[in-house]
This record gives C-alpha cells, sequence and structure tokens, in this order.
C-alpha cells in the first residue's frame, strides 16, 4: 500500500519546513480553520495576560473595560479571554484530526 492522498513525496534532497526525515512526507494543509483558530485564540491568550496586569486606566480606549484614572483591575475580562482562548484551542485541536474514513 502506497502513502495515503494526503501525503506528498518529497525528495531528501530537497529541504522542506515540516518534512519528516524518518518517513519521507510531508502533510498538506487542507484545512486552513485550524491554523487559524488557533492563531485567533493565541490572541485571546495575550488579550487575557494584558486584561489581568494593565490596570483600566492603562488600558487602550478601543478594548472593553477602559477607565480614564482607574487602577481597577478586570480579572472578569480576563477570564473571559482565557475561556474564549482555551474554547479555540479545543476547536482547532478537534478540527485538525485526520479524517475518518
Amino acid at each position: 500500500m502506497g502513502p495515503s492522498s494526503q501525503f506528498q513525496r518529497r525528495d531528501y534532497r530537497t529541504p522542506a519546513l515540516g518534512a519528516d526525515r524518518d518517513l519521507g512526507y510531508t502533510l498538506r494543509m487542507t484545512k486552513p480553520l485550524p491554523l487559524i483558530a488557533g492563531i485567533v485564540g493565541v490572541v485571546f491568550l495575550a488579550l487575557a495576560a494584558y486584561y489581568w496586569f494593565t490596570p483600566a486606566g492603562s488600558l487602550p480606549s478601543f478594548l472593553p473595560g477602559f477607565e480614564a484614572g482607574s487602577n481597577h483591575i478586570h480579572y472578569k475580562h480576563g477570564l473571559g479571554a482565557l475561556i474564549l482562548a482555551l474554547a479555540l484551542f479545543a476547536f482547532a485541536w478537534f478540527q485538525s484530526a485526520p479524517a475518518r474514513q
């Protein structure tokens, strides 16, 4: 049996990102949605940390929770961003699974 249709044979002399040197094939990106969800998840994870470590008066005015001159920390905004990040990571993980036959 040959390699699956999602795998592409590579020549060892031609380096490729993600090349598996032991098996000699690379995975082609057929589903971009998990990659996008993972990147957005990282953004929300960074936003959660920003909410936890930045007072409300120091937040940019376009972010929800901005209050001029306030020293209040928005823990719930950070928790919401963390939950969204974890949900996006879970979505990306489940969407990146191989298709059932």
